[in-house]
């Protein structure tokens, strides 16, 4: 099916790094890279959206493209009425846009036929290849270190791993080789970046496909006695992790020490009073309620996307002793 074959080319089009190099970051413009998967996902949702015209107004879809499309127009139009530069606008709400074609494109290829393993193995295949050669390409030819691996390695692509495990263990009634696949990847993306944050997405699908599990019962259409046989994967899981921990401990120990300093020591090492990623999103939220407070309707229409913020200057003297002054966090 065409439909297939477009969706697998939007996928395609976040595959790769596609963040600004290094030498016009500080620039206007985007990069040939950058153009080229923009167009992959334009063309490719264009066609779909010709192909699958008459599948938009299916509900229950319908319904949500049009708060997601609805919430896409308000944030825009918001932030140009409070005076955000039009192009930083349009560039921090491209990921919001290019979400609402992914549900306008899942939506069509669902509508027409296509069997929902169809439709979420390019996310797969995207989602790994994102995590593989944002590895791969910072530590071969970019040069990170374990300092600078949680800002340069992280993939947007491990979100939609743990999204993809935890539909995976709800819907597929045998185990497959993918299951493994996907959470080897998503614990490598994890621990090779040394960032915390990265578990919360994965501990937050397990909740939902608990939950979801839990009502499937009640609905008769799962059975308590089938858990052990869904939850072998997450044991072959822990078995190459306790297994990658070894050879880790053994070859690359640093690796294990930035892990023990990030969950256990960062404050008391530094003379903080608290771990500094907990700091600095203490003083954006001071920041947030301060801005907010000088007119209270921004608390109901907010300050509008791609509007510029801070962190609180009463915060300055802890953080300073982690960033140094002028730096860039």
């Amino acid at each position: 099916m065409w439909v297939e074959r477009l969706l697998w080319l939007f996928m395609l089009s976040f595959a790769f790094d596609y963040r600004a190099a290094e030498s016009r970051q500080q620039g206007a413009g985007a990069g040939l890279d950058q153009m080229i998967f923009l167009m992959m996902a334009g063309i490719s949702t264009v066609g779909i959206l010709l192909l699958g015209r008459r599948f938009l107004l299916v509900r229950p879809g319908a319904w949500f493209h049009l708060l997601w499309g609805g919430y896409l127009i308000y944030m825009v139009l918001n932030s140009l009425l409070q005076g955000v530069p039009p192009a930083r606008c349009l560039r921090i709400a491209l990921p919001l846009a290019l979400c609402f074609a992914a549900m306008l494109n899942c939506h069509i290829a669902g509508c027409m036929g296509l069997r929902p393993s169809k439709i979420v193995a390019p996310i797969f295949f995207a989602a790994c290849t994102n995590i593989f050669w944002r590895i791969f390409q910072g530590l071969v030819f970019k040069g990170v270190t374990l300092e600078t691996s949680r800002f340069n390695l992280q993939s947007p692509g491990n979100n939609w791993i743990s999204a993809w495990i935890g539909c995976a263990l709800l819907l597929r009634p045998k185990f497959h080789w993918t299951l493994l696949v996907a959470c080897g990847m998503l614990f490598t993306g994890i621990v090779v970046t040394v960032t915390r944050s990265l578990l919360v997405p994965g501990i937050v699908s397990v909740i939902v496909a608990s939950f979801c599990f839990l009502l499937g019962c009640r609905w008769g259409t799962y059975r308590l006695v089938d858990l052990p046989k869904r939850m072998i994967p997450f044991a072959g899981a822990g078995v190459v992790i306790i297994f990658a921990a070894i050879i880790a401990a053994l070859f690359l120990p640093e690796l294990l020490e930035r892990w023990d300093e990030r969950l256990f020591h960062l404050a008391s090492d530094r003379n903080l009073t608290a771990d500094i990623s907990y700091l600095t999103r203490r003083a954006e939220l001071a920041a947030y309620q301060e801005i907010l407070s000088r007119e209270p309707l921004h608390y109901i229409n907010g300050k509008g996307v791609g509007a510029s913020y801070y962190w609180h200057p009463s915060f300055n003297p802890e953080s300073m002793l982690v960033y140094a002054p002028g730096a860039d966090p």
